[in-house]
């Protein structure tokens, strides 16, 4: 029985810039990993940071290949360059990893309308960020996902609005009333700096969208829409700012992959002007 998702994407090896997310997020860890054993620290950190360079590398490729699907070597300069960011601050890998899919939704690069299963879905990612200091923004972005894709929808848009509103409010409740804070830290330092050339960069990157080529996913054919782009590099940077606001210099390194895919697309939709 094959199971229905306006929000799934396969990944084939067969492509070219598959192929190389997978070699990058391999060797990255692998020699993350080697590095931490070299600098005298035990096998269980080296596997952490291994983890974490190899899965920033990962989802700083697959964020920017859903807000730059015409530029695949864009996506490859950020799976190269995200894991650098690990010298500042770690990156929270559940956080950065679910914003993929908000962004998603926002881009329309599935060309499919969202499923009860992906609601579910969104709505069981949104509560377990609820309860992550450096995950609020982008679970209310995942609640907050299908109805703006409802827009776009050819039907259920009453199921998306009302799914939103649903989510939503979850996270708020959850994150009121049940979840721990810490206390509020300024950023600092190498994270200002990520801020501030971040938010730049995100600015640059939603002003400046090329018209968008790329087709859908979907067999019943259609090219991804260079206005939902816009609106898919707005979301990513409203998530970055928001996570920054609600847990400081935290919130800044825990999004670092999507602050290198907003700069790495900005300096490609820039380059690109003149084509």
């Amino acid at each position: 029985m094959r199971v229905r998702s306006g929000l799934a994407r396969s990944i084939h090896l067969s492509h070219a810039t598959v192929r190389f997310a997978a070699i990058v997020t391999v060797v990255v860890g692998a020699a993350a990993g080697a590095i931490t054993l070299a600098l005298g620290d035990g096998p269980a950190d080296a596997v952490q940071m291994g983890i974490l360079a190899g899965g920033a590398a990962f989802i700083a490729w697959a964020l920017t290949r859903e807000i730059a699907p015409d530029h695949p070597i864009t996506a490859g300069a950020a799976a190269v360059l995200s894991p650098a960011l690990l010298i500042a601050g770690p990156v929270d890998l559940l956080v950065a990893g679910l914003l993929i899919l908000p962004v998603r939704i926002v881009a329309g690069t599935t060309g499919r309308d969202l499923t009860l299963i992906d609601i579910g879905a969104l709505a069981v990612g949104a509560a377990a960020l609820s309860f992550r200091e450096s995950g609020v923004a982008v679970a209310l972005l995942l609640g907050l996902a299908p109805a703006a894709s409802a827009w776009w929808a050819r039907g259920s848009r009453r199921l998306l609005i009302g799914s939103s509103c649903v989510i939503a409010t979850g996270v708020v409740a959850l994150t009121l009333f049940l979840a721990d804070h810490d206390p509020w830290v300024a950023p600092v330092g190498f994270e200002r700096g990520i801020l501030l050339g971040g938010l730049a960069a995100g600015l640059v990157a939603a002003w400046v969208v090329p018209p968008v080529t790329s087709p859908v996913d979907s067999r019943k054919g259609g090219r991804v829409l260079t206005l939902r782009i816009r609106l898919a590099r707005l979301a990513a940077l409203v998530a970055g700012v928001s996570t920054a606001l609600w847990a400081g210099g935290t919130g800044v390194m825990a999004l670092g992959p999507a602050w290198v895919a907003l700069a790495v697309t900005a300096v490609s939709s820039i380059a690109t002007l003149g084509d």
